[in-house]
């Protein structure tokens, strides 16, 4: 079942993957973990508490069932060389490649693409004059010199 929270709308930025983490880099023959959540290994994006409580809220509000929720993380292809970030809760089981974290209580998914561009973002939710929404702060990410 994929259900999908149509809150994010974000300004128009390239994003470029960082250069530590090429597929060049990776090692060459990697075993297929079980997709479970891994509280060890590094976790590519940061939730805030604002943010992880809005995504706790919006489980809660859709009735999904929380052990078997995951917050799906990604970025997609725009116009030109833009990408766009994409969140999404869903109870699919995540593919075999997937990275699967815990981050402020919320279960994360990203895909092994979407991985490298969003390596050390920090995701937060903000809710003020200017109105609310999810705020990506991402490290690998490049304004557009066209929007200035």
């Amino acid at each position: 079942m994929r259900i999908q929270t149509a809150v994010i709308v974000l300004c128009a930025i390239c994003i470029m993957p960082t250069v530590a983490a090429t597929a060049a880099d990776a090692p060459t023959s990697k075993p297929a973990a079980p997709a479970t959540t891994r509280a060890a290994a590094p976790a590519i994006i940061t939730l805030t508490p604002a943010a992880a409580a809005e995504i706790k809220k919006i489980v809660q509000q859709q009735g999904l069932d929380v052990k078997r929720t995951y917050l799906q993380v990604g970025v997609k292809g725009g116009a030109a060389v833009r990408l766009r970030y994409v969140l999404d809760l869903n109870e699919e089981k995540p593919a075999a490649d997937d990275e699967v974290f815990d981050s402020q209580g919320v279960r994360v998914r990203v895909d092994q693409k979407s991985a490298l561009y969003l390596n050390g973002t920090t995701i937060d939710f903000v809710d003020n004059d200017d109105g609310k929404g999810f705020v990506f702060k991402n490290p690998n990410a490049v304004e557009d010199s066209k929007k200035k």
